[in-house]
């Protein structure tokens, strides 16, 4: 086992690193599952740029850090399999937590546009995309938590999934359901329901 606390937005030392690992013992499962959260506070502010942006360095462009060193590699051994944690919140902006929306839709359309890419390269790709389950993140959300689950639940449908090879790998389908029609409504009927699912995240 060997572990290392890196910063993922830094992708110079996190892709050193990565590929003197890669070089001792040549990686099959890579998964960019690093994230922090943010949004406007309760007294309905604005989220302001460093935080919306440190939540795009760390969750959309980390992902991007983790992976690009590594997918060479795996093209030219023609096998492997990498996977991006995205969310919920990325199948449709939430108005309370515009950052990590973007930042999210941002690792759902990468993962699937790498999948795309590199199926015929032998190199598999899987888009995960949960909703609630118990966690730091989770417990700093504060509003409704819709189909919460516990982690130990969570870990077996993401394990499940990553051990079948599955494209995508999203829980639970309901609240995926529920903000997909959100985006298929008319912009302004979709906006006011979510306005109405009124929450703030907790700083640190």
């Amino acid at each position: 086992m060997s572990a290392v606390a890196l910063d993922v937005a830094s992708a110079g030392p996190l892709g050193d690193w990565l590929c003197r690992f890669d070089d001792r013992t040549p990686i099959d499962l890579l998964v960019a599952n690093a994230g922090i959260s943010g949004g406007p506070g309760p007294d309905g502010g604005l989220e302001g740029l460093a935080l919306a942006t440190s939540q795009v360095s760390v969750n959309l462009l980390g992902a991007m850090n983790t992976l690009e060193p590594i997918l060479p590699r795996m093209v030219a051994r023609g096998a492997g399999r990498v996977a991006v944690v995205a969310s919920v919140a990325g199948l449709r902006g939430l108005p309370y937590s515009p950052g990590y929306s973007a930042s999210k839709a941002g690792v759902r359309a990468y993962g699937e546009g790498l999948r795309a890419l590199l199926a015929p390269k032998g190199v598999g790709v899987s888009v995960i995309v949960p909703g609630f389950f118990d966690s730091r993140m989770t417990d700093r959300f504060m509003g409704a938590k819709p189909f919460l689950m516990s982690t130990e639940r969570a870990v077996r449908i993401v394990r499940g999934g990553l051990d079948r090879g599955r494209a995508r790998i999203v829980f639970p389908r309901l609240l995926a359901l529920g903000l997909q029609a959100t985006d298929l409504m008319p912009a302004w009927l979709g906006d006011l329901i979510l306005r109405g699912q009124r929450f703030h995240i907790v700083a640190k």
